[in-house]
């Protein structure tokens, strides 16, 4: 698969169309048109760096990793 913007060749793993190079500057561009969305994007950030949130995105990650071992056992 190559990069639909510049015709680079991708890894085997992608499962999109587009380079990371691509894609974040993608991003700069929507932040630079929109702060708002780039602010909410760096609280939502910092909101998840919590101890609390942390400790709750662990948990989950655990639990949901559980289920699938437990799939795959079967």
């Amino acid at each position: 698969m190559v990069c639909r913007e510049y015709g680079k060749q991708l890894p085997k793993n992608y499962t999109t169309n587009i380079c990371l190079d691509c894609s974040r500057e993608n991003v700069r561009k929507i932040f630079k048109e929109n702060p708002d969305i780039k602010q909410a994007f760096k609280e939502s950030i910092e909101e998840m760096k919590k101890p609390e949130n942390m400790k709750k995105m662990v948990d989950d990650t655990a639990r949901f990793m559980q289920t699938v071992q437990s799939l795959q056992k079967r």
